[in-house]
């Protein structure tokens, strides 16, 4: 996994109650494990978030596991496994499982920029940043277009602040 410089410090960014994005390296976090599960009673990948967020990666598949066999097509699920992967420091695995999502949800104007900004988030970590730049423009872009969340747009800026960041980090 790449060494990530920070020339200065990209903020948080809230995108649920109880969790956010970390600026520093553009990770998800649950501040608050209560008030993140009261703010998605129905959702059933909510443990594995938890436990992600707490690098219990043993804990995090083996949720996944249960949850895959009852939806074995579920792009979130995927996509969260890939977010395993990335944390574990498989960034090889974790990009060749986003790609395919990515290309399964190129139609989609919510999940496919969703999933191409966690893919350049792969790419981040792995110091490529010209094309998690690249990709993180073209995320924005497509989520403006859309309409997207105020959350979803201000975490696309953070990531392009962060990228930028970490290149002129390692420039110096």
């Amino acid at each position: 996994m790449a060494t990530i410089g920070q020339a200065q410090a990209v903020a948080d960014v809230t995108v649920a109650e109880g969790y956010v994005i970390r600026g520093s390296d553009l990770r998800g976090q649950v501040t608050d494990a209560e008030a993140y599960r009261r703010a998605f009673p129905e959702d059933p990948a909510v443990e594995v978030v938890i436990a992600l967020s707490e690098q219990r990666f043993d804990d995090a598949l083996q949720l996944l596991d249960e949850l895959l066999s009852a939806a074995p097509d579920s792009l979130r699920y995927r996509a969260l496994r890939a977010d395993v992967l990335r944390d574990q420091g498989n960034l090889d695995a974790a990009e060749a499982v986003y790609t395919d999502l990515v290309a399964r949800t190129a139609t989609d104007p919510v999940r496919g920029p969703m999933m191409r900004q966690h893919r350049a988030k792969v790419y981040f970590h792995q110091g490529r940043f010209d094309e998690a730049e690249s990709e993180f423009r073209a995320v924005l872009a497509a989520r403006e277009a859309a309409g997207a969340s105020p959350d979803q747009i201000a975490s696309t800026r953070q990531s392009l602040d962060r990228v930028r960041a970490a290149r002129t980090a390692t420039a110096a």
